[in-house]
């Protein structure tokens, strides 16, 4: 191998998708607690808490998640927090191809996020139509969402050249 190659990316899921929990969860978990508190009954009340801490919970979990993606010559590591405790890697020497893509996260994998399709593998993504599929030996395949397409490709490009790493560019 000769230089060498580095690629890193983190993403967060859009403000519109937060704003848009907020607009939705909180006023429903405010509203069952209310409602639920308002009945008198100590059961109602415990419900009531239970369903706004699911809420609020809920709320912290799409606020704090995030997919990060690093390459190098060695391999692509992932992980999507708070999901995947540890790291992923797929090594090169693992990998058959790989496939910088356009796709339609809604068609294929049914949105955004940490996705599994019987026909297409798992997805990992939180905005955009871009990735990086990864078809590795005896394994589904795995696309990963990018929101800097040039950089990962320019950095495929060079993994061509240095690893000789299979690529296909499928961008229309």
């Amino acid at each position: 191998m000769g230089m060498h190659i580095s690629y890193t990316e983190t993403q967060y899921f859009g403000n519109w998708i937060r704003i848009i929990l907020i607009l939705l969860l909180f006023p429903v978990g405010m509203l069952s607690a209310v409602k639920l508190s308002n009945a008198g009954n100590t059961s109602h009340l415990l419900a009531a808490i239970i369903t706004f801490a699911i809420s609020v919970a809920l709320l912290l979990l799409f606020w704090k998640a995030h997919l990060s993606t690093s390459i190098d010559n060695y391999g692509i590591s992932y992980q999507f927090k708070p999901f995947h405790l540890k790291q992923k890697t797929i090594n090169w020497d693992d990998v058959k191809l790989v496939e910088l893509m356009k796709y339609k996260p809604i068609q294929m994998y049914g949105g955004w996020g940490l996705r599994y399709s019987f026909k297409y593998g798992w997805a990992y993504n939180v905005s955009g139509n871009y990735g990086l599929k990864i078809y590795a030996a005896n394994k589904k395949p795995v696309l990963i969402g990018t929101n800097q397409l040039e950089k990962m490709q320019e950095t495929i490009m060079k993994l061509n050249q240095d690893c000789k790493l299979k690529y296909k560019l499928s961008l229309n």
